[in-house]
């Protein structure tokens, strides 16, 4: 069923609460996105971290005997932010050395940069990086509408669905499975 403005309705879908509160607060959520305007895209954004060398979870050894683990001194870390269509899927990706508040403004900008011409309500958690002043002052300028979720509700994050199909693709001694891509992307300096 379409909204008066054109936007779904089953794009804003929020999942029933278990508390009253929580009920409440996804209601308030469902209720702000079906007040969009024409023209507008929802996405909804989550960012993980990727490690060169992922924690070792099991390792085989003789019984009664400690394995060895070689470890190299260094784990090169990637940050990957991502967003998410929830009328299309369309996903977009970017990837930054840290999650400060300047690697999350770039993502803005390219989410910008990629939905030009359309009103952007982007869902998202409470991570400092997004809740940070220049960020904010950014959301303002770009005319990007930031929606708060819920604390602790991955059900409401499809990309957490995403991240977590990843790490199902990893073998159990934390190695990349064969079928996936090993190599980080380089970044300029």
């Amino acid at each position: 069923m379409p909204a008066p403005d054109g936007v779904p309705l089953e794009a804003a879908a929020v999942c029933a609460g278990t508390r009253p509160a929580e009920a409440g607060k996804k209601e308030r959520i469902k209720r702000s996105l079906g007040r969009l305007r024409k023209r507008s895209v929802i996405l909804v954004e989550d960012e993980t971290d990727l490690l060169h060398f992922p924690p070792l979870r099991a390792i085989w050894s003789p019984r009664g005997s400690a394995a060895s683990v070689m470890l190299s001194g260094a784990n090169i870390r990637r940050v990957v932010y991502g967003c998410m269509s929830l009328h299309t899927g369309h996903r977009l990706f970017y990837v930054s050395q840290r999650q400060r508040a300047l690697d999350f403004q770039a993502f803005l900008r390219l989410v910008r940069r990629y939905y030009r011409g359309w009103h952007v309500a982007m869902l998202l958690d409470n991570e400092t990086s997004h809740t940070a002043k220049s960020t904010q002052g950014l959301v303002q300028r770009l005319g990007t509408r930031l929606v708060w979720l819920l604390k602790r509700a991955p059900e409401l994050k499809p990309m957490e669905l995403l991240w977590l199909q990843g790490e199902k693709r990893r073998a159990p001694t934390g190695n990349i499975a064969p079928s996936t891509n090993t190599s980080l992307p380089s970044l300029p300096s």
